[in-house]
């Protein structure tokens, strides 16, 4: 019995070996492959997923620097329009104490301040005298005065116009 056993395991053994290379070959030949594949698709979609993250953060942070930059911008330029409108009121309130010291009614006064100096202007009320020391005052001071309606009582018009050809020889000198 042994003899016919011992074929039929050398077959059997032959076929496992073969299945085996079988295997093996499949294995290395289609399997390994298909893996290596999948695994180099993977990573390639994970660095793309990464590089995405990263872009997206970078525009994410370029938006926040622009907005700190605009936001920066406008709040410095508030800020000064804000010291503008203070020193302009400080103007307003300081021109208004010296005309009532000088006894000139003011109105519309409007004060305007820019790299050249600062304008302002009123319409005026008061004896000429008056109006005079007041813009004699405020000139003194270093303030600009554009005066666009001056009235003047009839007693004062002599003192006017005797002021007029005074200003007329000064400039024809």
């Amino acid at each position: 019995m042994m003899p016919a056993t011992r074929p039929f395991q050398l077959l059997t053994l032959r076929l496992v070996g073969l299945f085996a290379l079988l295997a093996l070959l499949v294995w290395f030949g289609i399997v390994q492959p298909i893996r290596q594949v999948s695994e180099q698709r993977g990573q390639t979609y994970e660095a793309q997923v990464r590089q995405a993250e990263v872009a997206r953060q970078l525009a994410e942070q370029e938006v926040w620097e622009t907005l700190d930059s605009t936001l920066r911008d406008q709040l410095a330029t508030v800020q000064a329009e804000l010291s503008s409108f203070h020193h302009e009121q400080t103007y307003i309130r300081d021109i208004h104490q010296l005309s009532d010291r000088h006894q000139v009614a003011l109105r519309k006064v409007h004060v305007r301040e820019d790299a050249a100096g600062i304008e302002l202007s009123f319409d005026a009320e008061g004896s000429f005298a008056a109006l005079v020391d007041f813009c004699y005052e405020v000139e003194t001071h270093a303030l600009p005065i554009r005066i666009d309606r001056l009235r003047v009582e009839p007693k004062d018009r002599a003192l006017l116009a005797h002021m007029d050809l005074l200003m007329w020889q000064e400039a024809q000198k």
